[in-house]
């Protein structure tokens, strides 16, 4: 977790991004959920695709054979293997949401599949044994069965979507995106329209979560679209959702939170209508992680606490905890520590019986900031440390850092500079060694804020300096735009007007491109402050009217503030 910044998490029942579904009778696979995953590219929201791979049905196979010469006694004991197949893996898939072991399960599955897969070699028969390889995270004999299915019946769309998904996986982004086109070429030309439009839905949102994927923004959107009207024109509302969903962590990603918001609100209201309460909870952690974003931090505690209810009427414990974590995190960042870490607590205990150590530290980490919040520092510190020392035992090395961040802001929480600096630079050397260098340059701005406040301006620009250079490296305009502002406080403090107001100028047209009017609100009342030091009376009015005008707009009680100093202004003219 970034110091300074309580970090969301986005949370459960996480819809496939990119799905792979077979047949118009399919099974869904069952997974649990999973957070704070590390984000290998700052630049990029989604990271690997989380998947769903689903089954052909036994329909499908009786209508294959119909055309086939299998004889009498094979057709008995190749339906007896395919159905088994079906049920060991639908356990095993149970298993696996329930957070038991599934490894006999699933090579059960396996066993089943490859003997019907023996007696009749066709597309059904690989598919599904190609899709439970998946499970059993073995991705190469996957890939292999999949491409034995496209052998044995080209006409198919799935198994090349299939295909296409594994080749994401390793990084083909040539490759997928040359399938994906393929797949939907396909499923435009089935002879069976119905078939044709259920697979264009699901291929169009597959193509539209890969162009996400690779920052091809626009274009996801609209083949997002696209899918949607293929699936409200076929009636599936409960793949509607998904899509909605997927717009709205587009539209989240890039900033655009009332639209976000407004697809994320009409996922929730179907998933009410269908009774679908996972599908409810993890629509209503959707929402919260709009309005945190937004700093609307009292609704986002009202989705939670909704989801929270929700949830802790089934089985599933890691998504109970899941939650009860983000709702801690939501009452940190609306200053409630304590109703924080009572949600902490409760969370921990469950990940503590469910022996998810990784989670179980992320919690620990997490809780050490409320404590700071709340200014028992000495519980702060223990609960830190005890999450380092889980992290080291995980050999979770960016983990580790992270939590050695932490551990230098309670300290600078508590005033002790000295060790704050100490346990600063220790997380950046560790960043650096394990070539993270996004949260390198996030420890760098932490440093830089830590020697502003000490009044060290100059120590505070050659780590800010640093810290731009990293971002600029990485085009992480957020991160450089933050770090230019930075870097105009740290001059206008030490009175260089003149590299303070480039600075201020830089951070403000960049801000003005990515359309976020909070910063640019910041950024233009620095320039009023700065114009006035300088005693430019009309370049300081200017900037004052614009910052009081955006801070009207966005109802922050800064503008009060900044109207005072207009109206000062005024009486003086």
């Amino acid at each position: 977790m970034n110091c300074k910044s309580l970090k969301i998490i986005l949370l459960l029942f996480l819809t496939a991004s990119i799905s792979c579904r077979e047949g118009k009778t399919v099974t869904p696979r069952s997974k649990n959920a999973q957070t704070n995953k590390e984000q290998k590219s700052p630049n990029r929201f989604g990271g690997n695709l989380d998947l769903n791979f689903y089954l052909v049905g036994e329909k499908d196979l009786r209508e294959r054979m119909i055309k086939s010469n299998i004889k009498a006694a094979d057709k008995n004991k190749l339906l007896t293997c395919f159905v088994s197949g079906i049920e060991e893996l639908q356990a095993a898939r149970q298993k696996i949401q329930n957070g038991e072991d599934a490894q006999e399960t699933l090579s059960n599955a396996i066993n089943f599949f490859a003997c019907a897969a023996e007696i009749f070699p066709c597309y059904e028969t690989c598919f599904n044994l190609a899709s439970a390889y998946m499970d059993y995270n073995r991705p190469d004999e996957a890939a292999s069965h999949f491409s034995k299915a496209v052998g044995h019946d080209v006409t198919q769309p799935g198994a090349i979507n299939s295909l296409a998904i594994l080749d994401f996986r390793k990084g083909d982004y040539a490759g997928a995106e040359q399938k994906l086109t393929e797949a939907l070429n396909k499923a435009v030309k089935h002879r069976d329209k119905e078939f044709g439009d259920f697979w264009q839905a699901i291929i169009l949102g597959n193509l539209a979560e890969f162009y996400a994927k690779t920052n091809r923004i626009t274009k996801a959107l609209l083949l997002h679209q696209q899918a949607l009207e293929y699936r409200r024109k076929l009636g599936n509302k409960l793949a509607e959702t998904e899509t909605l969903v997927n717009m709205g962590n587009i539209n989240q990603h890039i900033q655009q939170y009332d639209q976000a918001v407004n697809y994320y609100q009409q996922a929730l209201n179907l998933n009410r209508e269908l009774k679908n309460k996972p599908g409810v909870v993890y629509s209503l952690g959707n929402l919260a992680a709009a309005r945190l974003a937004m700093g609307q931090n009292s609704q986002a505690i009202v989705y939670l606490t909704e989801a929270v209810a929700i949830q802790s009427q089934v089985s599933q414990k890691i998504d109970l905890a899941n939650l009860l974590h983000s709702l801690a995190i939501s009452y940190s960042q609306n200053h409630q520590p304590h109703e924080a870490v009572t949600r902490y607590r409760q969370a921990i205990e469950i990940y503590r019986k469910l022996q998810d150590k990784p989670n179980e530290a992320n919690a620990v980490n997490d809780l050490s900031l409320s404590y700071s919040q709340i200014g028992e520092f000495e519980k702060a510190l223990d609960q830190v440390g005890k999450s380092i020392a889980a992290y080291r035992a995980l050999g979770n090395k960016t983990q580790e850092a992270n939590a050695i961040r932490n551990r230098a802001f309670i300290y600078e929480q508590a005033k002790n500079y000295k060790s704050a600096a100490k346990y600063y630079t220790q997380s950046l050397e560790l960043f650096r060694r394990e070539r993270i260098r996004f949260e390198a340059a996030n420890t760098l701005r932490a440093l830089g804020n830590l020697y502003m406040q000490q009044g060290q301006f100059a120590l505070a620009v050659a780590n800010y300096k640093q810290a731009l250079d990293d971002y600029t490296n990485l085009e992480d305009q957020p991160g450089i735009a933050r770090t230019l502002l930075d870097l105009g406080q740290a001059y206008f403090k030490s009175r260089d007007l003149v590299q303070a107001e480039n600075n201020y100028q830089s951070a403000l047209k960049l801000y003005q491109a990515m359309n976020d009017k909070p910063q640019q609100a910041l950024c233009l009342n620095a320039l009023g402050d700065l114009y006035t030091i300088r005693k430019q009376k009309e370049a300081a009015r200017k900037s004052y009217r614009q910052a009081l005008s955006l801070f009207k707009e966005l109802k922050d009680p800064k503008g009060a503030h900044v109207g005072k100093i207009l109206a000062e202004m005024e009486k003086v003219k």
